[in-house]
């Protein structure tokens, strides 16, 4: 088999930005979550991230969590980032640490799972700030944790919250403040010490670089700012971090010269978009072993 398309890994890039957001967050009192889901927490990659001071991994699926479990890591801690599917719950008191949580019924489930394996999971109640994907509404936050803390083999460690990730919901110092002043109520009418307040993602970085996140909030949660040094939801080249971590290789199967433009009646493209183009007139082109079944072109820089 041929080993191209391929992607390279640069670990110590990626190493040097997980010191960098790490050694942020500690100056600011906050804990770091190194999101891994992008690259299905590889274990050389959450390997240079430890080397970096990043000890707690996230990800949205269980089954990426299995080889870290495999290997010897040492202290590592695994947070599912996402509610776990029904079929999977069972897996989760076996491999993570910590658990997303925001439906009573799985929550139970959950329960059921750690207590058949003689253990207590803990969990963090997603909170709807806003981004309208999952979270428990803030009307019903209270009698929602309250009802967490009578479920036998389970414990709500804390809050959690989401933004920018369905909806491009920006962080604001607004609704992070909302968000910090929630969990201290929460705290206050229920009687629990709630000591994680999670948020993010990468787009919060730049209200700790201004100092306007919320100091109730006690972790944040990132991945591109780690991975590609930048920052999607706010389009944001974060410029005290790398962006060359990642190169994808592929072999070039064809050059030629061409015209720019093709000859004849041009309907849809081949993923259905009217394309746009420009006569630059007979160029030299390239044509690479590599397409939109390995990954979106558009988003590449050669």
């Amino acid at each position: 088999m041929s080993s191209f398309p391929r992607v390279v890994v640069d670990l110590d890039c990626l190493t040097d930005n997980a010191t960098k957001v790490h050694s942020l967050c500690q100056e600011h009192g906050l804990g770091v979550v190194a999101v891994t889901k992008g690259v299905t927490s590889d274990a050389e990659i959450v390997q240079a991230f430890m080397r970096g001071g990043i000890h707690s991994i996230g990800d949205s699926r269980v089954h990426d969590f299995l080889s870290l479990r495999q290997e010897e890591f040492g202290v590592l801690e695994l947070t599912l980032l996402r509610q776990p599917p029904r079929s999977q719950i069972h897996l989760v008191p076996h491999i993570t640490d910590r658990a997303f949580m925001s439906e009573l019924s799985a929550m139970e489930a959950l329960g059921e799972a750690a207590l058949a394996k003689g253990t207590t999971c803990d969990v963090l109640v997603v909170v709807e700030m806003g981004d309208r994907r999952d979270g428990v509404p803030m009307s019903e936050l209270t009698s929602f944790v309250l009802a967490t803390s009578r479920i036998a083999g389970v414990e709500a460690v804390g809050l959690a919250a989401n933004v920018g990730c369905i909806s491009g919901l920006l962080p604001t110092a607004e609704n992070q403040e909302l968000f910090g002043a929630s969990a201290v109520r929460i705290r206050r009418e229920t009687g629990l010490p709630l000591k994680i307040v999670s948020t993010g993602g990468t787009v919060a970085l730049d209200l700790i670089e201004h100092g306007l996140l919320s100091p109730t909030v006690t972790e944040l949660r990132a991945g591109e700012a780690l991975l590609l040094g930048v920052s999607t939801t706010d389009s944001r080249v974060i410029p005290w971090l790398r962006q060359d971590a990642f190169t994808l290789e592929a072999e070039v199967i064809e050059v030629r010269e061409k015209p720019s433009v093709p000859d004849g009646a041009v309907g849809l493209d081949a993923e259905g978009r009217r394309p746009h183009l420009v006569d630059r007139g007979v160029r030299r082109r390239a044509v690479v072993a590599l397409g939109y079944t390995d990954t979106d072109p558009d988003a590449l820089i050669p």
